[in-house]
């Protein structure tokens, strides 16, 4: 293997040239008569680029080759950096408005160049892409033009790996004694082989994707040689496809394993006709492992004549390092497969390290081995690799090494690394750089998307020409990466990269990235471009910084668990070629120096969770910032300039106070802002608002929260924000506050109709009489991307809008709107076609606070036919619901008082009633399919109505009865077989528990506040006492303050496993009867005691009857701490519909 560091440089190049074009360059070359050498420079480096992005793909074989790149490099940085001077100098003259006799440059010694310098600076940029241009050309160009190198950049790359490719090819043989885990994928895989569900297709497909060396060859190769799958397929075939795209090629190797003969045909039309031929009739599984190719020409002409010739039921298995290869080939399933288990793992170790296994007669070397395999993240080649070099090996030195070493440093043809390698070898130019960029972070990092495509746009890994498409190109370089296993998704758009795919990323990137780790070296290149540090002091490292001066990266990693680490120097900032600057994470640094405003390069400054209060004026002087981190800053205020960052595309914050501090700095100049998640309209005289500053920021994208709307003074101004044109706004609140009930609302949200892709809109506050035209039926079906609709206090509308029209709704929340009396035909959005029912594709309803609401009519005739959570909350004047909700599965009715029955709800699995006419709980027949019920705040309630539970007495598994504080008595429960889980809280009148649930061989939990009235020690007899639950997992108790002991008889519940106790404030005693239960396996006292906690500790006179539990937690018990803010609930459930029905349904 090379152990040269991959060098990269044609997409600097790319960059670079866009710059040469860029408005800002011509301007510049015109004002400073520079258009001649410039353009020259433009012409030379053309060339270059010509040339480099055909030869980077060679240094594998040419080992001078990453030399001369790297020269080249170096020319570019420069290149770069000299013209990004020039640019910053244009943004400074058109925003400070003076042209000078010099210009301001950071790279001589007066910082300073005047009209004739600035030619000589250019000119000298000139003679030196020259030489290079001229070396590339006496070295390589032969070999460029040379009928060995494609020049199609995909096929020069499966060129490349190929040459690199020493594995053997694969078969379908399989050595079922080096098999270790996988069984229970390898059954599903092969049920779906088996199965006549995907029948109705000849041929489906299923895909295997992973990483090198993660086993799905293997995978394959079991599922293969499965005897039903043999006895099941008349024919099967294995072709090992690797870096072959050529559809002849692979044709002839399906029709040589299908026939074991040698085929000699060289024209794809016989071959296909053969391959009909023997494929006649006949059910087949083909196997096509390691494919490279995401050609869809090839694999379209591949199928054709399986198609044709197979009968239904055939299947071909797919293994391959690329995601898209899944798709392309219409994979019915696609099997993205994870690391081996650690059992599994160490099991194949010992395999590969000990003679005949035995690792306990060295009990030194199995503790190193065990680390070895946790070193290997489940990757079964590196298991094999590494055990293999330790077969027999006896010397705990060895061992120690192999465990100490880099996986790079490993030798071996059949290393680790060479095969990860092949995937780096695969990827364009572009994509090399954005991965290599990558090792600057710890292993076990978690990527956020964004942010990294922001990192990558700030170092100028994404080329393009106009910002605005930027971030959507580089958002694609990373799905490509993720495509192809570089990554992996842990959570949403946060990802984790393998470890071994993180050495491969160090391996590449070592010298011009670099990383530096508490406790390892600290010695740094001074090529060095990006540097990170992890939980390094900074002044540590100081000195060695310094020598990279062309630093262009500098992350400041705090991973650990230790405050306050950084010693950051004021000089740092004295790195003029900075383009990232990360001081995240540091919350003793509470301030910037003025010296930021110098870092002139800066593309991406990272303040989050730091203690900064105030931020410089200085700071508005980086004209080419494009993304400022503010998220966990207790800003005070901005600097009054900040319009002046006209570059400006994220700002980053999560503080709605500090959001309405930045808007109040005239935002109106940034005009490619992205990034606006609150803006708050302020009044600047009786005739203008600051509404119109929206106007200019055309490219905002996610989420627009606009504040303030009563302070719009016409429909001209609000017009003028121009919402109607801003495409990238997927979620927008429009909110109004108390004054926002004035003559004029109703032409303001008119003015404000947003754009028609819109996917959450939130009208909040508004006091117009009625709905914007936009909102009609004739109009309103436009906006068929719409899933998330919330209307809030638009207390003047009498009618809703026919929302039944919204083509894709998913979800609508409706809240304080009182006016509103019937919901009828013109909610539904009827328009006379009868195959247009309302409400297509809604499946979570909530109605809230509707106080004038009376009746809900319609809903039978296919309405709603997805709708499956319906939450209706202080609706106390509504009397009537649809008869028929079919496709329901969760329901919530709360204070709705004069409701008292139920529509029909077959399909409902959780019911929730509280603060209804108790009548309503006798329509139970109406709900034939609950697995949870929930009743609660039936104030005057003694008893459950008697026949209430009896429909449930097939599915009922939750029951849970709250604040019903006159409850007496609770009827039998022992016709409830399936009941698993009772909840009984705030029924102090409630005097023992329900009878019959000893007869429950379901039942597992019982979680009940124990009152005074209470009696849980009821006698066997009468079958009602805790005792008799021979079947209880989890007891939790809630202790009135009034009572000492617990209940009688724990210790006969030989089945509990968990016991809670929440303890009450008065008593500071606790006593057990008898030792707990030896089942026991938790017991939790909650606002516990010091006292009990000390009766309980290995010295107290009560720990013999607790000290068999294996986990006993107390949680101390601590005075009430209430803030000003607690006053009221945190959230506001009966005005925020959306918050109700996560609570509810929760």
């Amino acid at each position: 293997m090379a152990t040269v560091a991959d060098v990269v440089v044609s997409p600097l190049v790319q960059a670079l040239l866009h710059k040469l074009d860029s408005s800002a360059i011509n301007d510049f070359a015109k004002q400073w008569n520079t258009e001649k050498e410039l353009k020259q420079c433009s012409v030379v480096l053309q060339l270059i680029y010509t040339m480099v992005s055909s030869i980077e793909d060679m240094q594998i074989r040419d080992p001078c080759l990453p030399i001369d790149l790297a020269d080249l490099r170096e020319t570019i940085f420069r290149a770069t950096a000299t013209l990004d001077e020039f640019i910053y100098e244009m943004h400074h003259q058109r925003i400070r408005g003076k042209v000078g006799q010099f210009i301001h440059y950071s790279f001589n010694e007066n910082q300073k160049l005047r009209k004739d310098e600035i030619r000589g600076v250019v000119a000298d940029l000139e003679n030196e892409l020259v030489k290079i241009k001229e070396k590339i050309e006496s070295k390589y160009l032969n070999l460029i033009s040379s009928d060995k190198w494609s020049p199609d950049e995909t096929k020069r790359r499966l060129q490349i790996v190929s040459s690199l490719d020493k594995r053997t090819k694969s078969g379908s043989t399989v050595d079922y004694s080096q098999i270790f885990g996988r069984k229970e994928v390898a059954k599903n895989l092969i049920n779906m082989l088996l199965s006549e569900k995907y029948d109705k297709k000849k041929v489906t497909v299923i895909s295997i994707v992973g990483i090198g060396g993660m086993g799905k060859t293997t995978l394959a190769q079991l599922i293969y040689n499965d005897q039903e799958v043999v006895k099941h397929f008349q024919v099967r075939a294995w072709v090992c496809v690797s870096e072959e795209s050529d559809v002849i090629n692979i044709t002839r190797a399906v029709l040589e394993s299908i026939t074991s003969e040698k085929v000699d045909m060289e024209q794809l039309q016989p071959l296909q006709d053969r391959l009909k031929s023997s494929l006649e009739g006949k059910r087949f599984l083909l196997v096509l492992d390691d494919i490279w190719s995401d050609d869809h020409k090839t694999w379209d002409d591949i199928r054709i004549s399986l198609n044709v010739a197979a009968l239904n039921g055939s299947r071909i298995i797919v293994t391959t390092r690329f995601r898209r290869v899944s798709s392309i080939m219409s994979a019915i399933e696609t099997i993205d497969l994870e690391g081996l288990p650690y059992e599994n793992c160490w099991d194949l170790f010992k395999r590969k390290a000990f003679i005949n296994d035995d690792c306990e007669a060295y009990p030194n070397l199995k503790r190193i081995g065990e680390k070895i395999v946790k070193k290997c993240k489940g990757l079964p080649l590196a298991i094999k690799t590494l055990g293999g070099l330790l077969w027999g090996e006896s010397d705990v030195n060895k061992w120690n090494s192999i465990l100490e070493s880099e996986m790079w440093e490993i030798a071996g043809e059949d290393s680790i690394l060479p095969a990860l390698r092949l995937n780096y070898y695969h990827l364009p130019a572009h994509l090399k750089l954005c991965f290599a960029y990558c090792s600057l972070f710890p292993k076990d990092s978690k990527f956020d998307k964004e942010t990294l495509v922001r990192l990558w746009m700030a170092e100028g890994f994404v080329a393009s020409k106009q910002t605005e498409i930027m971030e959507d190109l580089g958002g694609r370089y990373f799905d490509e990466l993720l495509n192809r296993s570089f990554f992996q998704r842990y959570y949403e758009n946060t990802f984790v990269m393998h470890d071994l795919i993180h050495d491969l990323a160090e391996f590449v990137s070592k010298d011009l990235c670099q990383r530096v780790e508490n406790g390892k070296s600290k010695i740094i290149s001074e090529k060095a471009c990006y540097i990170s540090t992890v939980d390094v002091q900074f002044k540590s490292i100081e000195k060695e910084i310094d020598k990279c001066k062309g630093l262009s990266t500098l992350l400041l990693i705090k991973n650990g668990a230790n405050e306050n680490i950084w010693y950051i120097p004021n000089d740092l900032f004295e790195h003029r070629c900075l383009r990232v600057l990360d001081l995240g994470g540091n919350y003793s640094f509470d301030s910037l120096p003025d010296s930021i405003g110098k870092l002139k390069h800066l593309r991406l400054l990272n303040l989050n969770w730091t203690g900064i209060k105030v931020l410089p004026e200085s700071l508005c002087n980086l004209y080419n910032l494009q993304t400022l981190m503010l998220k966990g800053c207790e800003l005070h205020d901005f600097p009054k300039d900040m319009g002046s960052l006209i570059n400006l595309q994220h700002i980053v914050m999560d503080n709605k106070y500090i959001w309405k501090k930045f808007t109040k700095r005239g935002i109106g100049r940034l005009r490619f802002l992205k990034t606006l998640h609150y803006f708050d309209v302020r009044m600047i005289n009786d005739n203008s608002s600051t509404i119109t500053e929206l106007k200019e920021l055309c490219h905002l994208q996610g989420k627009v929260h606009i504040r303030g709307l009563e302070n719009v003074a016409n429909f001209d101004e609000a017009k003028e924000a121009n919402l109607i044109s801003k495409r990238g706004i997927d979620q927008l609140w429009l909110e109004w506050g108390s004054n926002g009930d004035g003559n004029g609302t109703s032409a303001i949200l008119e003015a404000l109709q947003p754009y028609t892709g819109l996917r959450h809109l939130t009208i909040d506050g508004y006091g117009g009489l009625s709905f914007p035209t936009w909102m009609r039926a004739e109009s309103i079906i436009w906006y068929d991307m719409l899933t998330i609709l919330k209307l809030y206090q638009c207390n003047k509308w009498k009618f809703l809008p026919p929302f039944g029209n919204l083509a894709s709704l998913k979800e609508l929340y409706i809240c304080n709107m009182h006016r509103v009396q019937y919901l009828r035909e013109e909610f539904y959005g009827y328009n006379g076609q009868d195959d247009n029912n309302g409400f297509r594709k809604l499946e979570i309803l909530g109605l809230q606070n509707m106080h004038g609401l009376k009746e809900w009519w319609g809903a039978e005739e296919g309405e709603f036919p997805r709708l499956r959570q319906l939450s209706i909350q202080n609706c106390p004047g509504l009397t009537k619901l649809p008869p028929l909700l079919p496709t329901v599965k969760q329901v919530e009715m709360m204070l709705c008082h004069m409701l008292t029955s139920l529509p029909s709800l077959p399909t409902a699995s959780r019911l929730t009633l509280a603060d209804c006419d108790e009548r309503i709980l006798s329509w139970m027949h109406q709900c034939s399919s609950l697995s949870k019920l929930k009743i609660g705040k039936f104030k005057n309630m003694a008893s459950l109505p008697s026949m209430m539970l009896q429909p449930l007495a097939q599915t009922l598994q939750t029951l849970s009865i709250y604040d019903c504080p006159k409850l007496e008595s609770l009827p039998e429960l022992q016709d409830l077989a399936p009941l698993q889980k009772l909840l009984i809280n705030g029924c102090r009148d409630l005097a023992s528990l329900p009878k019959g649930l000893n007869k429950l061989t379901s039942f597992q939990e019982l979680d009940i506040e124990w009152t005074d009235k209470m009696i849980l020690q009821v006698t066997a007899e009468e079958g009602g006492g805790l005792s008799d639950l021979a079947s209880l997992l989890k007891l939790v108790i809630r202790a009135s303050p009034n009572l000492t002991p617990l209940p009688k008889g724990l210790h006969k519940l030989t089945s509990l496993q968990e016991l809670t106790i929440h303890w009450s404030s008065a008593y500071t005693k606790l006593v057990f009867e008898d030792v707990l239960p030896t089942s026991l396996q938790s017991l939790i006292i909650k606002n516990c005691p010091k006292e009990i906690m000390n009766q309980l500790d290995e010295r107290g006179e009560g720990y013999r009857k607790i000290a068999h539990i294996p986990t006993v937690n107390f949680e101390e018990q601590k005075d009430p701490i209430f803030f000003e803010s607690e006053k009221a609930p945190m959230f506001d459930y009966y005005s925020r519909p959306d918050l109700l029905v996560d609570y509810i349904f929760s």
